[in-house]
């Protein structure tokens, strides 16, 4: 069962992470686009090199995630009720991880503040764990369809012993 909105119309399941996936794009794709024009002069120095590979580093895995959130947000529109926390999951968990991976990796380039650098890792960890939870989700079962296949399997079984 959906929930309704204000509007009247039905809720869609995944639509927090069709959000996010579409703002993580937009951002992936802006600041990709900021780091291949707009700081081209770092080419210049082999630290400004090194600079620009954070910032590609930044930019590629947060547009990477943007579509895993898309991937989420279709898992969660067709998520049964037993999957439902572990597509939850790998959605906070992708959106946090690309947010901090691909800030902290922003920020780095920018600043050169060394210790950003061990903040990264953490939004790793949060990236890999999303990927888990999607394994989680696929173990759980089939969905929606499957646990609708299931009850009326029970509801056949049922039915036949009664007669």
């Amino acid at each position: 069962m959906t929930a309704r909105l204000g509007s009247g119309r039905r809720a869609f399941p995944g639509r927090v992470w069709i959000v996010a996936a579409g703002l993580h794009g937009a951002c992936a794709v802006a600041l990709g686009a900021f780091g291949a024009h707009g700081l081209k002069h770092w080419r210049n120095s082999a630290e400004g090199v090194t600079r620009l590979e954070w910032w590609h580093t930044a930019s590629e895995y947060q547009l990477t995630h943007a579509l895993a959130l898309g991937f989420v947000a279709w898992l969660a529109s067709r998520a049964g009720a037993r999957d439902v926390r572990a597509v939850r999951l790998a959605g906070v968990c992708f959106a946090l991880g690309a947010l901090v991976f691909s800030g902290t990796l922003y920020l780095l380039a920018l600043t050169e503040i060394r210790i950003l650098g061990a903040v990264t890792p953490i939004g790793g960890v949060l990236l890999v764990s999303g990927w888990c939870a999607v394994a989680w989700a696929g173990a759980r079962g089939g969905g929606a369809e499957a646990e609708a296949d299931a009850e009326a399997e029970a509801e056949a079984e049922a039915d036949a012993e009664a007669e």
